[in-house]
């Protein structure tokens, strides 16, 4: 469930005492094997500056702002 952020306007995926421990990559890893699985080609998505270098190790490519993509 999304938390609010102390930064007014921007969402955060795990309230902040959950921060740090893995869910966000473990989530985001069972939906990536989900798309692959059903022979997904691209993923975009747009992220936070604080959820970018996640995606990046994850091997999505930065696009224009806030836009990423992984194509495999």
């Amino acid at each position: 469930m999304a938390g609010t952020d102390p930064v007014p306007g921007r969402q955060r995926a795990a309230h902040e005492t959950r921060s740090g421990r893995g869910y966000a990559r473990a989530c985001v890893d069972g939906l990536l094997d989900w798309f692959r699985v059903r022979g997904a080609r691209q993923i975009q998505l747009t992220a936070s500056a604080d959820a970018r270098p996640m995606y990046e190790a994850l091997g999505f490519k930065p696009k224009p702002d806030p836009l990423m993509e992984l194509t495999w």
